[in-house]
C-alpha cells in the first residue's frame, strides 16, 4: 500500500502532536512528583511512593522514541 504525500504529512504531523503531548505528561508531570533536584536520597525514597508514575515516565519515553522514529522514517521518505 502506497501512501500519499498527504498522507505521510498527516502521519507525521500527528506523531509530533502526540510527542508534545506524551512529553508533556511524561516529563512534565510524572517526573516532577517524584525528582528532587540535588537530593539523590529523598528522590530514591519518593520512588517507592509513585513507582507507577516512574512507570509512567518510562513508558511515555519509549512511546516518545517510537513516535521519533516514525516521524524520521517519513520525513526520509
Amino acid at each position: 500500500m502506497e501512501l500519499s504525500q498527504k498522507n505521510i504529512a498527516g502521519i507525521a504531523g500527528l506523531s509530533l502532536v502526540l510527542m508534545a503531548v506524551i512529553a508533556g505528561v511524561g516529563y512534565g508531570y510524572a517526573i516532577n512528583s517524584f525528582y528532587i533536584a540535588n537530593d539523590t536520597i529523598t528522590t530514591i525514597r519518593s520512588l517507592d511512593k509513585f513507582i507507577s508514575l516512574l512507570k509512567l515516565t518510562i513508558a511515555s519515553f519509549s512511546i516518545i522514541l517510537i513516535l521519533d522514529i516514525i516521524v524520521t522514517k517519513f520525513h526520509n521518505d
